[in-house]
């Protein structure tokens, strides 16, 4: 319950957006929040350049998503409830936070995004439904076993197993490595489809978002542990120059 209270009450400093709201936080939390505060709030002065608005609102909506639904599964956590498939899933789409990590960088690339637009790519477009469904599926199948021995029993399998009397782990993972291929499949329509309002350069670099998660969630948990693996694939990928 303590546990519980902390993250409710920092959940809501975050809402405000005032550093001066911290002062009754831990020292730790406080440093969260600072680094958090001031790392979006750059990133929106970046965007401001490109788009030629201000943005902060919008990527400050999409972060409190993304706490709101931290906050939900704290809930089950702490009380061992086990939501239903859709439940998890609906929720599960916000939490895994592929929305929040694609908008900013998105935004401070130079591609100016009209809103008309951006709302094709952003929630609640289907291109994004589909790439947060994917992501938090694929999470699911690879580190649900590993929740599960920290304590967090909710989980795309889980949470169908409770729905479906019967069902073994294999029927769950069978189940839902087919809604991912579905989706996929879905997905890559959605990107490639020669009536849509929004040119394909414009979603190019949210669905190469999309694949870079997906790469870390193809064979294993590599954001959860971050192996020497992962870690050679950030720093080839993001510090180590290309070779001509």
């Amino acid at each position: 319950m303590i546990v519980m209270e902390a993250e409710t009450n920092f959940v809501c400093k975050m809402i405000r957006w005032d550093p001066s709201a911290t002062d009754c936080l831990p020292q730790y939390m406080k440093g969260v929040y600072m680094v958090f505060y001031n790392c979006v709030n750059e990133m929106a002065t970046e965007a401001e350049k490109t788009q030629g608005r201000d943005t902060l609102s919008y990527a400050r909506n999409t972060w409190e998503a993304v706490f709101d639904a931290f906050l939900e599964e704290a809930k089950w956590i702490s009380s061992g409830y086990i939501p239903t498939f859709e439940e998890y899933l609906e929720n599960g789409k916000v939490s895994f936070g592929y929305r929040a990590a694609t908008l900013q960088p998105i935004l401070t690339l130079d591609v100016p995004l009209p809103l008309h637009i951006l709302r094709e790519i952003d929630f609640p477009s289907r291109l994004n439904d589909l790439a947060s469904s994917i992501l938090r599926l694929r999470g699911d199948v690879c580190g649900y076993k590993a929740e599960r021995s920290r304590g967090e029993e909710a989980s795309s399998i889980s949470c169908y197993m409770k729905d479906n009397g019967g069902a073994t782990e294999e029927d769950a993972l069978n189940h839902i490595d087919s809604m991912i291929e579905e989706k996929i499949k879905e997905l890559n329509w959605e990107f490639l489809k020669a009536e849509s309002n929004v040119p394909i350069p414009s979603k190019k670099h949210a669905f190469d978002i999309l694949r870079a998660f997906y790469h870390l969630y193809k064979y294993r948990d590599g954001f959860s542990i971050a192996n020497n693996e992962t870690k050679n694939l950030v720093m080839r990928t993001v510090l180590e120059p290309v070779p001509f």
